[in-house]
């Protein structure tokens, strides 16, 4: 697992990418979306006035399939500012719904992607290898945590266990315990706010 914590990686990740994908980087890091949740991503999932996008289906052997209503990734994640102008960055496309649609407005091949896009582009920003596609969720699940969100919540807005994120994300967990052990408590157990 590597996250780019330093938005100027992903800055400089992006310019290397043609102009429909320079946005790329920033949405998915900011949203922790799968490469195969953003890939089936369309344009009436975005709920501007909820400040969100509905992920209900992915891309599975090539072909968009809807999310069982019961799973976990069926959910609503938070757009943030950044997420919001990422999007605003997006070429506007008639022919197609989808968000990162490929450059003839289909489903977006993500193998071929890497081969043809993000890997020049990675090799052309000067950012260590490896550097995968799939660590932009990383960089969301480490931001998160950094910036304070509990692993139960961090879980439903990722769309997966607690347990995964532990697993996956475990080593940035470490030091809650020292912020826990010196933080005031009060008469009856809880920790004190700041």
């Amino acid at each position: 697992m590597r996250s780019w914590r330093a938005s100027r990686k992903l800055a400089s990740i992006a310019t290397e990418l043609p102009p429909p994908y320079e946005p790329l980087p920033d949405f998915a890091a900011a949203t922790g979306l799968r490469p195969e949740e953003w890939i089936a991503l369309e344009r009436k999932h975005v709920d501007r006035r909820a400040s969100a996008v509905n992920v209900t289906q992915t891309v599975s052997e090539g072909e968009v399939t809807p999310l069982a209503k019961t799973t976990r990734s069926r959910r609503q994640v938070p757009l943030s500012r950044r997420a919001c102008a990422a999007l605003d960055r997006l070429p506007a496309r008639l022919d197609t719904p989808l968000l990162f649609p490929a450059p003839g407005g289909g489903l977006l091949d993500l193998p071929n992607f890497r081969r043809r896009l993000w890997n020049p582009a990675i090799t052309s920003s000067g950012v260590v290898k490896p550097a995968r596609i799939y660590d932009l969720r990383s960089t969301f699940a480490s931001n998160a945590l950094a910036a304070g969100v509990t692993v139960f919540e961090l879980a439903r807005v990722m769309g997966t266990s607690v347990l995964m994120i532990e697993r996956h994300y475990g080593a940035l967990l470490d030091g809650a315990g020292a912020e826990i052990a010196s933080a005031p408590i009060t008469r009856g157990g809880a920790i004190a706010d700041g």
